[in-house]
């Protein structure tokens, strides 16, 4: 959500409203609720109660700082796809001590972009976000393959692949456990 429409107000609620840090949900019938008048789609917001745990309070603390800090992570997001992309496309070809190290390095590049793309864009469709970070990974290997002193390598895309997937898991089962911590339901679509 943008930073518009994700808001949290602490707010003091009689005993029998349950604690929440929730998103934006609909009111509990008695417990107070606020509007953001500010905003050209006004949006009821719950608050976090008094007698709240200490992790629903984190909880609140870590989601402002995403939002806040969201226009970095894009920034940082299309920084690091830009030099993975120069550093994959350059001629010369890279120093290789083991055949692992190589696979692992596209593994992890490409696990950390995928993760980068949630923090920075998360109303990405699944399937959008698997489809735009394994074009990187394809697209950096098909240029290679026009240099004289590098190859396209199978392991090399096959290991893009794998860090793609594990970021698309990682990122569903993020998306689990958030709606269950903040619902106590499971995520229906992801």
């Amino acid at each position: 959500m943008d930073a518009k429409r994700l808001i949290h107000i602490v707010s003091l609620s009689p005993p029998s409203c349950t604690s929440t840090a929730s998103w934006i949900s609909p009111p509990t019938p008695g417990c107070p609720t606020l509007r953001n008048n500010h905003h050209p789609n006004p949006t009821i917001i719950i608050g976090v109660t008094a007698r709240a745990a200490p992790g629903a309070i984190m909880w609140v603390s870590v989601m402002r700082r995403w939002v806040k800090y969201r226009r970095a992570f894009q920034i940082l997001f299309f920084v690091v796809v830009a030099a993975g992309m120069f550093l994959g496309m350059r001629p010369t070809p890279p120093p290789a001590a083991y055949s692992w190290m190589m696979s692992f390095y596209h593994l992890g590049g490409l696990f950390g972009c995928t993760v980068l793309s949630y923090l920075a864009f998360p109303r990405w469709k699944w399937w959008c976000r698997g489809v735009a970070m394994f074009g990187v990974g394809v697209m950096v290997e098909l240029v290679q393959s026009f240099h004289p002193n590098r190859v396209t390598d199978m392991e090399d895309i096959l290991a893009n692949s794998a860090g793609v997937a594990l970021g698309l898991i990682l990122i569903a089962a993020w998306k689990s456990w958030s709606s269950y911590r903040r619902h106590g339901l499971p995520v229906r679509s992801w």
